[in-house]
């Protein structure tokens, strides 16, 4: 019951398991003194005899570990026992180490013998554990407590069943593309709103500064949108409560501007309350795909956007500069400070060719070209040359990161196939011997993993392994690889 524990604590030592229910599992410990509600010291029978155990149990799980230690050999959650019985035949169908007729003496001639059957689809895959206890009063405080304690953890797994599937649809509808091109749909319309709004705004307000009854119609539907917009943010909560929520940032945006917007409804300051709104349509780029696509792709790209801009703005402030000392006296409103020169020569980056103050003629009607040329090498410089193969080495930058977002993308996707077993290629034993064959240094280091593999996969001091030991390890492998792996469509 320890394999993929041992796997992970053997070949991946640096790697930290997922705070998940199968991991707990795995790792589990005899319970603590302040919660268990038995100590016993029972027999189990393993391979066709009886062996000496300490069973602990709590209201939650069952431990077996060896007598007067705490290492934990087996576990059986409560939630996953389906009935304890008082006495029962033992299956003798997988016995391999004694004969049917042995083993069914054994049965008949031991006493205080109690059953504990489990789900088939559990962490002990339905198996049946045959016990033995030390009185008759032992076993009948062990199979009343195991009773209740079972029955209890199965209805509180059961409301709890109940209440994430609910969840879980309420998510895959909250996320499926209809409901998002809603939302999106939406927002589209609360800014279209706002563009009107801000059209007509001197009709808003009358003299006073109170609003018009065009105006209140606007408050009265932006406060609709608000409302709306704040429900669809409780659902969202709902549905991807609570890890899933907070590590998004479009939903971390979301709650600031749903707060922000009620709490300047509330205190009625409508400057801030504009702009919030406008904010809103920030959104979009959260509920498509394609969108946030993009701006990963940007961010991927922001280094080599940030060198570009250095390059500019130096390239412009040496021009700034020369300016300043050329130009102060014949043109003091472009080129009289640093800040207005700076500001000049990026208004001819942007676009505005000449400037006013400097006639491109002289008064004689020759060229000025002092001046002109001044102002054509950087044109060449930095609109024509360094420009344009800035926004190719931008583009080009960005063209590999969304082809690397893509190729992430199709990784994950072939990994998600594998899980679900459209690759046969992959197996969830592949990762455990891949790395038992890679990674020893030398075959006396192999031996010793294998040995300690070997000895967790055994449920006794016996030193033998029996085929439905070594089968339901491996079930379990199986089982809490998928687990641990899970994907989300």
């Amino acid at each position: 019951s320890h394999v993929h524990a041992m796997s992970r604590r053997l070949l991946m030592p640096n790697q930290e398991p997922e705070k998940k229910e199968a991991n707990n599992l795995m790792n589990a410990k005899v319970p603590d003194k302040k919660d268990r509600e038995g100590d016993f010291e029972v027999s189990i029978l393993l391979h066709g005899s009886w062996h000496q155990k300490r069973m602990t149990y709590s209201k939650k799980i069952i431990t077996f570990s060896r007598v007067n230690t705490d290492d934990v050999l087996d576990i059986i959650p409560m939630k996953e026992i389906v009935q304890v019985y008082d006495s029962a035949p033992v299956e003798t169908n997988n016995i391999r180490t004694r004969r049917k007729s042995d083993v069914t003496e054994l049965i008949a001639e031991a006493s205080n013998v109690f059953k504990v059957e489990t789900i088939p689809d559990g962490f002990n895959l339905g198996r049946s554990y045959h016990l033995k206890a030390h009185s008759i009063s032992d076993r009948h405080l062990i199979i009343q407590n195991l009773k209740d304690f079972s029955e209890h953890a199965r209805n509180r797994e059961m409301a709890r069943t109940k209440f994430k599937m609910f969840q879980i649809k309420v998510q895959r509808i909250f996320d499926s593309d209809i409901s998002q091109q809603f939302i999106g749909i939406l927002i589209l319309a609360n800014f279209l709103i706002n563009i009107l709004s801000a059209q007509q705004d001197s009709k808003l307000r009358d003299h006073n500064g109170h609003l018009t009854d065009k105006g209140k119609m606007f408050e009265r539907i932006n406060l609709a949108f608000t409302l709306v917009f704040a429900i669809e943010l409780l659902v969202n909560l709902f549905a991807h409560w609570f890890n899933a929520f907070v590590r998004n940032f479009w939903n971390l945006l979301d709650v600031v501007l749903i707060v922000l917007s009620l709490g300047a409804v509330l205190e009625s300051n409508w400057i801030i309350l504009r702009f919030l709104r406008t904010l809103r349509v920030l959104r979009l780029f959260g509920s498509f795909s394609s969108m946030r696509t993009m701006l990963k792709a940007l961010g991927l790209s922001v280094n080599k956007m940030a060198c570009y801009f250095i390059i500019l703005s130096v390239l412009a402030s040496i021009y700034a500069l020369i300016g300043v000392s050329l130009y102060a006296l014949d043109a003091p409103n472009s080129f009289g400070a640093f800040d207005r020169s700076f500001m000049t020569m990026f208004r001819i980056l942007a676009g505005d060719t000449w400037v006013d103050e400097i006639p491109w003629l002289l008064e004689d009607g020759t060229l000025n070209s002092k001046f002109s040329m001044f102002v054509v090498s950087y044109v060449v410089i930095v609109n024509w040359v360094v420009l344009q193969i800035g926004t190719a080495v931008l583009l080009d930058s960005f063209m590999r990161a969304s082809m690397e977002l893509e190729s992430r993308e199709m990784q994950k996707n072939l990994h998600a196939r594998r899980l679900i077993g459209f690759d046969q290629e992959q197996e969830p034993l592949s990762e455990l011997l891949g790395q038992l064959s890679r990674d020893f240094t030398s075959s006396d280091d192999l031996s010793r993993r294998l040995m300690q593999l070997y000895k967790i996969m055994m449920h006794d001091t016996s030193g033998a392994l029996s085929c439905e030991d070594f089968a339901a390890a491996l079930r379990k492998m199986v089982k809490f690889y998928f687990q641990n792996n899970s994907v989300s469509f």
